[in-house]
């Protein structure tokens, strides 16, 4: 009984997001900013949110060496059928440390223009790679206290303490997606 009474706040806590989503968001949309978008939740975070909403796990994280460690759920939003996909994996980099890079996809059944459109904007830079047929747009900035600068811009005159950097991967068409990668401050040797 005494762990219920530790586990019940910690649910409330997760399940609360610091800022509502507008009432017309899609559920593509809403799920991204539920469980992807929040510069503060952990993966582990992001995966209990995802199971307090409803989301069945498929199997055990898929592992294999060298690639990241991916957990997918199947939840229905407002009747709509999505799938997530978070993951992590620590990313050998130069010069000689390691960044933490971790990764949540969004897949909804069906199209979804608006949706699409409102994480565009979201993304709030102009995107940094477009397809040539226009249906995948590749977003990269940096992300500092909830701000999105282009990277370039960001990098000049800062220091990258407290800067995170984001790519945000746009699919439309009939079986549109979101895919947000973040790449942490590299450490040293760890």
């Amino acid at each position: 009984m005494k762990r219920l009474h530790i586990l019940i706040p910690a649910l409330l806590a997760v399940t609360i997001p610091a800022r509502a989503a507008p009432a017309e968001d899609t559920p593509m949309v809403w799920a991204f900013r539920h469980f992807c978008a929040d510069e503060a939740f952990t993966l582990d975070e992001a995966r209990l949110a995802v199971a307090v909403a409803g989301g069945k796990q498929r199997g055990p994280a898929a592992k294999m060496p060298g690639a990241p460690s991916v957990t997918f759920w199947d939840i229905a939003i407002k009747g709509s059928k999505l799938t997530v996909a978070l993951g992590g994996q620590r990313v050998p980099a130069a010069p000689g440390g390691a960044a933490d890079m971790v990764a949540c996809t969004i897949y909804a059944d069906g199209s979804d223009d608006a949706g699409v459109a409102a994480l565009r904007r979201w993304a709030g830079v102009a995107p940094s790679r477009q397809s040539a047929a226009k249906d995948l747009s590749v977003y990269r900035f940096l992300s500092e206290k909830g701000k999105h600068l282009p990277e370039p811009d960001a990098l000049s005159g800062q220091g990258d303490s407290a800067v995170r950097v984001w790519q945000l991967y746009l699919l439309s068409g009939p079986q549109p997606n979101a895919s947000l990668i973040r790449f942490f401050k590299v450490r040293e040797h760890s």
